[in-house]
């Protein structure tokens, strides 16, 4: 059994006992913020004890309150294996939605777990490693009409090994990847997007394609194109209840590093797996959530899926199908916002399952 436990503690006591929740004016003509400030303290095998701290920032903009909210978030962690964990990201709209704005910078040592490559990875292949990588990403798309938005994505990494284990896969066998090196991308992105809320759609569906260039012309190590192709829709049901499903194709044709091939699990994707236990070249999955308010701020959810990994899409087959299922709790993080703390507990595929606390929906 895994664990995620990263942000648990971090948002459950800063929710509970040690919240900030500050209005902030950034611009009197024109701009309303709200800070939300955290501490976060806690424990797992493979790091002992950590310590750090988080805040969320929303930004309206009061002369087009038609404009989505603006989101950034900061992260900061120490722990007593002098691993570090500090991330800023943002999502950010301009001009009544017609420009939206991502990006992330990250810097990691921090560890994982390595099972090996493919569709049937036994839990006693595990193996840590520990990697220092600073990250970063923007996307830019700008609308151009009929709920169409188009742009592109950019990517930089730069990965170090800087432990592994004796005699483990990464040690041995030759796995791309295992000796780390400058990862660089660029692509087209296109979005088509008709859902009625950017947190807590109700109706309406977003359509979301990219094909993400990696090649030496840019300085990269590695050749090969992530062609992520994913399609979520959301019915309403009966009194803000929600049917809500999720189809993705994670594609990377080439030669990707391990730790940037298709993964199945994680907070977002087929919860309750442990993320990489299954790993390779591509990935199809599709999930379906219900989501039902309760009362006030609290909300419930059920969710379900099924997928699958492998080298090659002819290697896909029904009998490999893994599946994930599990339940979640809501929390508004703020009065009169769908801005939600999501706290999942998923079971997955081999006694895989997992305690996952973030932001948002996970689609």
């Amino acid at each position: 059994m895994r664990w995620n436990w990263l942000l648990i503690p971090w948002w459950m006591t800063g929710h509970a006992m040690a919240q900030t929740d500050l209005p902030v004016t950034t611009d009197s003509s024109r701009y309303d913020g709200r800070l939300v400030v955290a501490p976060l303290i806690y424990y797992q095998p493979e790091t002992s004890w950590a310590f750090g701290g988080g805040a969320l920032y929303t930004l309206t903009d009061r002369l087009q309150p038609d404009n989505n909210p603006g989101l950034l978030k900061l992260l900061g962690v120490y722990t007593l294996e002098n691993q570090v964990q500090s991330e800023l990201g943002g999502d950010l709209y301009f001009e009544h939605n017609t420009w939206y704005l991502s990006f992330n910078f990250t810097y990691y040592r921090f560890p994982g777990l390595f099972f090996g490559i493919g569709n049937e990875n036994p839990a006693e292949n595990a193996e840590s490693y520990t990697v220092s990588k600073p990250y970063g990403r923007i996307n830019l798309v700008r609308d151009v009409g009929h709920h169409i938005s188009a742009g592109f994505k950019t990517f930089y990494e730069y990965t170090r090994l800087v432990e592994i284990a004796e005699g483990g896969l990464l040690d041995t066998e030759d796995v791309s990847g295992e000796t780390g090196g400058h990862n660089t991308g660029i692509g087209p992105w296109l979005v088509a997007d008709t859902r009625n809320d950017i947190f807590y759609p109700t109706r309406g569906w977003k359509a979301d394609l990219s094909a993400v260039w990696h090649d030496h012309l840019l300085g990269s190590d590695f050749e090969y194109t992530e062609v992520r192709m994913e399609f979520s829709a959301f019915h309403a049901v009966w009194k803000q209840q929600v049917l809500a499903w999720n189809l993705l194709a994670d594609l990377h044709p080439g030669n990707p590093p391990f730790n940037r091939m298709a993964m199945m699990g994680g907070q977002f994707y087929m919860r309750g797996n442990f993320e990489g236990r299954l790993r390779d070249k591509h990935l199809l999955t599709t999930q379906m959530e219900y989501r039902v308010p309760v009362w006030r701020f609290i909300g419930v959810t059920g969710f379900g899926g099924i997928g699958e990994v492998g080298d090659a899409l002819s290697s896909f087959t029904w009998s490999g199908l893994r599946y994930s299922y599990g339940a979640g709790l809501r929390l508004e993080l703020m009065p009169g916002s769908n801005l939600k703390l999501r706290v999942d507990y998923g079971f997955g595929y081999d006694g895989d399952r997992g305690l996952y606390v973030q932001f948002n929906e996970a689609f």
